[in-house]
């Protein structure tokens, strides 16, 4: 996968690492793609993907970074995408930060310091998820890294501390930690598309705080790093009224309900191994949360303030193999799994196959095609279907195409 390392330079500089050994005072790159996705037996994203498929699928971005001073870098992305529903095409500041660089503050210790607004690095590739040129397949696998959460998942507001530690014979670790917050709209989104999916119309939507870190182990055999990422939001809060059709048995609509979560937790336990012309990887995810909801409950005798608890945990995984045959061909495929299970007992889950590959036109242009096979209506909205059912097995082609400066 030769191509990923084509913009390592400036995506190290987007993650707060080795921020001093820019060459440049000021640095300029971007990106637009244009995709065509088109699914069998149920749409994702949007209605029009079944069957007849849609070019609602594009992403653009421009980036600035420059060095006012020694060891200060500074940064902002301004970014747009279209998936479906989802986006539309709306600007937005994907990341704006500044970084100060310590240097060696100890015998093979470096240390910098980020605020602003930056990416998490939760995973191995949540920094780059938007950057075509740094992978083969179209989508990296949503067991992991679900389009849907892309706004939630990739930066946070706050401050942060970078550490690079060389260990002598144990390799190096590189190790990051972050404090700070998000905004959700309580109106369009990834958490508004949740609670409209089960008859909450969400007023307000906020959270304490989100904190995280990762640890990253280059090991000392060329080409293997292991990973693992833990990020919390704390203190998380919808409130609104409830929709729907209402009935016994379910909450009333039109009466106001609160829900809380007092963390979210999700960590990722990654391992990544690159050899000659093959690029190995597989990645670990389980969340956790505990939800409460308060709500007026029609018993079908009457109405009663009703107050629900749940733990709900979520494992999922996948393992993937690129390979490139030739110059400017590359080939990926793998697997992937994801299991939600709720302590009332209920449990549900999917898996999938996929197939990709990757064509580089020139060094600064690249066409990919994608294939996947699911089992399973995990990934799916029952809103974005048709005619509002679910098929358990269905499919998706991917085709895209992006340029890059």
């Amino acid at each position: 996968m030769h191509s990923r390392y084509f913009f390592i330079p400036t995506l190290s500089l987007i993650a707060g690492i080795g921020v001093a050994q820019a060459a440049d005072d000021l640095q300029i790159h971007g990106f637009v793609s244009q995709g065509y996705l088109v699914t069998m037996n149920n749409a994702l994203f949007a209605a029009q993907s079944e069957d007849n498929g849609t070019f609602e699928f594009n992403e653009m971005a421009l980036n600035v970074v420059a060095t006012p001073i020694e060891r200060l870098r500074v940064g902002i992305q301004v970014a747009a995408q279209d998936l479906g529903d989802s986006f539309n095409n709306k600007p937005t500041i994907d990341w704006a930060f500044g970084n100060y660089s310590f240097g060696t503050i100890a015998t093979g210790v470096d240390f910098s310091v980020s605020a602003g607004r930056f990416k998490m690095g939760h995973g191995l590739y949540n920094d780059y998820r938007d950057l075509d040129m740094t992978r083969s397949s179209v989508f990296l696998p949503m067991a992991v890294y679900n389009p849907r959460w892309r706004e939630i998942i990739l930066a946070v507001n706050g401050v942060g501390a970078n550490a690079s530690i060389q260990a002598g014979a144990m390799g190096v670790f590189d190790i990051n930690g972050f404090a700070g917050n998000n905004n959700f709209s309580a109106s369009e989104g990834p958490l508004h598309d949740i609670f409209a999916d089960i008859d909450q119309d969400t007023s307000s939507l906020s959270t304490q705080s989100v904190l995280g870190g990762q640890i990253t182990w280059n090991v000392p055999v060329e080409g293997l790093k292991l990973k693992y990422s833990l990020l919390d939001a704390t203190q998380f809060k919808s409130i609104g009224t409830y929709s729907g059709a209402g009935g016994p048995g379910s909450f009333v609509p039109g009466t106001a309900f609160n829900f809380t979560m007092a963390n979210y937790w999700d960590n990722i336990a990654s391992i990544e191994y690159q050899w000659k012309e093959l690029t190995l990887a597989a990645e670990y995810d389980y969340t956790y949360y505990r939800s409460r909801i308060n709500g007026t409950f029609n018993t079908g005798f009457g109405n009663i303030p009703l107050e629900l608890d749940q733990a709900t945990a979520t494992h999922a995984t996948y393992i993937s193999a690129a390979y490139r045959v030739l110059p400017k061909w590359e080939v990926v495929g793998g697997w992937q799994w994801s299991q939600t299970e709720l302590d009332l007992g209920s449990s549900t889950k999917w898996y999938a196959w996929n197939a990709a590959v990757r064509y580089d036109v020139k060094e600064n242009w690249l066409i990919k095609a994608e294939y996947q096979w699911t089992h399973g209506t995990g990934l799916l909205r029952t809103a974005e279907q048709p005619d509002g059912t679910l098929e358990e097995t269905w499919g998706y082609f991917a085709l895209k195409t992006t340029f890059d400066f």
